[in-house]
């Protein structure tokens, strides 16, 4: 018998034998992570990572240990099916395949063959059986069906003379290859050292951080993606999920990539787009932000110009998960395993007609426009010309909350078929919503429209009770009710009221602060985490440790920082939508659509609260950096509240912070809003080379120093 198969991972052989070739290679997970990559080494799996072994048992008691090793004994299948580069595109770099040749010793595994070989030449001496066992330190296990015992049938057997297995480790020019690919796929810690300074226009406007490494990092991460950001609204006001031709490294990859791969180029999910078009506002890019607003408006009322009905219902306007598809979730996505409880068995003909509950982009894109009024050159004329709209999506969350029978909204909370909240109620969803309704009510009392001011400030507040008894357990928000990974109170709350905390309603921060600690335990406990996408996980647990004035806060900014530059790769400062860390090697992994407009955009939002610069309260410029230890930063020509900023600062020294301000033709700003730190204990603020006395106050792990002076003080 040449072929004898293993079961339950065991085999028996009986007899002395020459050349065994072990059949298989490939994992039971066979790929570089789980969707959206990991940072732990059970679901991380890297070139050289061991993820079993094979052992030979002799009759006289010996034993020879073959490991499972990828790139060397084993090898991936998923992505490597496609032409990935850099080994397989249109123009493959040589040393990668070079190096992985010279690394791989499956025959087949290179040519992504079913069947896959690896030869050991055994001792001359009987053999009992053979083992297969698994890496304990890792999910899944290695894939062989067995060994043969002569050359199997279509092997060149020319492979197998330079390319025997030999038992122990791995052997040195193999690890020497794995490694040299490793430097061409992945970062590693040495590369943010000597970074070089990123240039920037010295004319036009600029964010510059300074101070070390990870500040030179930091300046092109936000200029290259607020650059693309900038760009991503067409004309026409449609928001690309992706950027043009953007590259994609597959959410369970391993380091290759797809290049052109446009994975959403054609697309505006509302979640992403409210999101990046909130970001846009406050960097300075209203019209672009108007543009889009406007467009995704259009959308969102195909169903009243469509004079769509459901149940007997005309169905408000209302924004589904991809804003220019609005029929998409219950048409396509339901077809391929999208959950919905919209079933014919409940509705009938109707059952398909609400297209989705993205209650999530609903409340984004709504919290979008509210933005957009606010910082227009004529935001009455702005809202009135517009009111038919903001209205149809007002009264979308009272149809919802009024109709539960239809809406599946559930004590006082609206219904989600979202990512955000699968067939669920969460906070991500509703508090956004709830944001979004009380934004509204405020541009119709703005209008002198208090009627439906009234009515929809009603709903709004009913919301909030829902939401505060509902989600929280009047201590703390329900971890499992987050709706995505981490509490969104503080992060949505600064789209609204800017970077002073004290402007929030008092129970969501303390509600937050409360929930920081469990909330940021597990991604503290790990030394890089991206897992889940750098906008939901990393960039949102970064923002509530800014907002909430954590000392971990500095960490986190310099983590993100590091997990968007990769000098060696394309587009080497652009934001990954997802991410993998070895922790055996310390490299760190791109994974998922590059420049993910989503994961992008609330990346751009940490580095502007380290900034500070906010014009969200009417009337009030305010001023609240929040920088990390030894960081500076200048911000030069800002579009800010329809005029210009000069702001520059540092983290406080010897227990001074100081502060250089310098505005022009500012709309409607009355104060300037300072606040400096953090301060171990007693502060000083110098503002323009003066010192201005302030309030100090303890919040979070420090103290900080609160003052206001007239706007006119820093006009030029």
């Amino acid at each position: 018998m040449s072929f004898i198969p293993f079961e339950n991972g065991s085999l028996t052989v009986g007899k002395a034998c020459g050349t065994l070739y072990f059949e298989g290679g490939y994992h039971s997970i066979p790929d570089g992570c789980k969707d959206w990559g990991s940072s732990e080494e059970a679901d991380a799996r890297f070139p050289g990572d061991t993820l079993g072994r094979i052992t030979v048992f002799y009759e006289d008691g010996g034993e020879d240990v073959y490991p499972l090793v990828l790139g060397y004994t084993m090898w991936y299948k998923n992505m490597w099916e496609r032409d990935c580069a850099p080994f397989k595109n249109g123009a493959p770099d040589p040393r990668a395949n070079e190096y992985l040749k010279g690394a791989l010793y499956l025959y087949g595994a290179y040519e992504c063959r079913e069947k896959c070989y690896f030869a050991v030449k055994p001792k001359n001496k009987k053999v009992t059986h053979i083992t297969l066992e698994k890496a304990e330190n890792k999910n899944g296990e290695p894939v062989f069906t067995g060994v043969h015992t002569s050359l199997p049938d279509g092997c060149d057997a020319e492979f197998f003379v330079t390319r025997l297995v030999a038992p122990g480790d791995v052997p040195e020019h193999v690890r020497n290859s794995l490694d040299a690919l490793g430097r061409i796929l992945y970062t590693f810690e040495d590369d943010f050292e000597n970074v070089p300074e990123y240039p920037l226009d010295e004319n036009g406007p600029y964010v510059r951080f300074s101070g070390d490494d990870d500040a030179r990092i930091a300046t092109g991460v936000f200029a290259e993606n607020m650059k693309d950001l900038s760009t991503r609204v067409d004309g026409g006001g449609f928001l690309h999920t992706s950027y043009h031709m953007a590259p994609s490294w597959w959410y369970n990859g391993f380091g290759a990539w797809m290049e052109n791969f446009n994975s959403y180029y054609n697309d505006m999910y509302s979640r992403d787009g409210g999101r990046a078009l909130m970001t846009l506002s406050a960097g300075g890019y209203n019209a672009a932000a108007e543009r889009g607003v406007e467009f995704g408006n259009s959308q969102m009322m195909y169903f009243p110009e469509n004079n769509v009905t459901f149940c007997g219902h005309p169905v408000r306007g209302h924004y589904t998960v991809v804003i220019n598809k609005p029929m998409l979730y219950s048409e396509v996505l339901t077809g391929i395993g999208w959950p919905t409880r919209y079933t014919e068995e409940k509705f009938g003909a109707d059952h398909k007609k609400l297209g989705n509950h993205e209650t999530d982009g609903h409340g984004l894109m709504m919290m979008a426009n509210c933005n957009v009024y606010r910082r227009h050159k004529d935001p009455l004329k702005w809202a009135d010309a517009h009111f038919g709209e903001l209205t149809e999506a007002a009264e979308w969350i009272i149809w919802c909350l009024d109709n539960r029978d239809l809406s599946f909204s559930k004590d006082g909370l609206l219904y989600a078929e979202s990512e955000a909240g699968m067939n669920d109620h969460t906070l991500y969803c509703n508090l956004a919503c709830y944001l979004g309704l009380s934004g509204y009510a405020r541009i119709a009392s703005d209008l002198g429209k208090n009627e439906v001011s009234d009515r929809w400030g009603k709903y709004a507040a009913g919301l909030y009770r829902a939401i505060l008894s509902r989600l929280s357990d009047e201590n703390e928000w329900i971890k499992e009710k987050y709706g995505f990974f981490h509490d969104s109170a503080m992060t949505f709350c600064s789209d609204m009221f800017g970077y002073d905390t004290s402007l929030y309603p008092e129970e969501l921060v303390a509600l937050s602060r409360n929930s920081y600690e469990k909330d940021a335990d597990k991604t503290l406990s790990l030394k890089y985490d991206g897992s889940g996408g750098l906008g939901y996980n990393t960039s949102m647990i970064t923002q509530n440790a800014l907002l909430l004035d954590r000392g971990d806060a500095d960490r986190l900014v310099r983590r993100l920082t590091r997990m968007c530059y990769a000098p060696r790769l394309p587009e080497p400062y652009k934001v990954p939508e997802g991410f993998s860390f070895s922790n055996r090697t310390g490299a760190l992994r791109r994974q998922g659509d590059l420049g993910n407009l989503m994961q992008l955009a609330e990346a751009m939002k940490v580095y502007q609260i380290v900034c500070g610069v906010s014009d969200c309260e009417p009337g009030v410029l305010q001023i609240f950096p929040r920088l990390p230890e030894g960081w500076s930063v200048d911000v030069h020509g800002m579009s800010v509240a329809g005029g210009t900023l000069w702001m520059s600062s540092s983290y406080p020294e010897d227990g001074i912070q100081r502060i250089d301000l310098h505005v022009s033709g500012m709309r409607g700003v009355g104060t300037v809003s300072f606040r400096a730190g953090p301060f171990a204990g007693e502060g000083r603020l110098i503002v323009n080379g003066k010192e201005i006395p302030g309030k100090t106050e303890s919040h979070g792990d420090a103290t900080w120093i609160r003052a206001e002076l007239p706007y006119k003080t820093f006009e030029i």
